[in-house]
């Protein structure tokens, strides 16, 4: 005897919500990866664009997610204010290196702090630094939300 028209009919309704179930996952592994992409790409050029004297404030950035120290990162090893040759590109690369660690960490519906925990990091920012007198971190949290919306309006 032939499967019934209902039959025939709740299967198709399976394999449709099956598929649906399908997209939707991939949608939102698309997402939390645009969004971890974009997220990356902002931090690593907030990193990149602080002030330098002796990296300790590049060296501070952090990324947390769904959590925030309240601590400045320790770096026994950065050279002293005024020293010769004092900046230290690998404090960079330490700096980013934690981010993308973090980063990879992200889900969707997680909280992502980019935060830095220097004592004068605010001074930094509104224009105590000749290399960045009007700051760098609020324009580029606002590149970061403008690529977010833009990116997350295509998925």
């Amino acid at each position: 005897m032939g499967i019934s028209a209902k039959e025939t009919i709740m299967n198709d309704i399976k394999q449709f919500e099956a598929e649906l179930k399908k997209a939707l996952k991939q949608s939102m592994e698309l997402a939390e990866a645009v969004v971890a992409k974009v997220a990356f790409d902002g931090t690593q050029k907030i990193i990149q664009e602080t002030p330098k004297d002796t990296g300790r404030a590049q060296a501070n950035w952090q990324v947390q997610i769904n959590k925030v120290n309240d601590y400045a990162i320790n770096i026994p090893d950065l050279p002293k204010k005024g020293d010769p040759g004092r900046y230290n590109s690998e404090v960079v690369n330490m700096a980013i290196e934690q981010c993308d660690k973090a980063m990879s960490q992200f889900k969707l519906n997680d909280v992502i702090n980019i935060l830095n925990n220097v004592e004068y990091i605010l001074e930094l920012e509104y224009g105590s630094s000749q290399q960045a007198p009007k700051g760098w971190v609020r324009s580029n949290a606002q590149i970061i939300e403008n690529k977010l919306d833009e990116a997350l309006s295509k998925i």
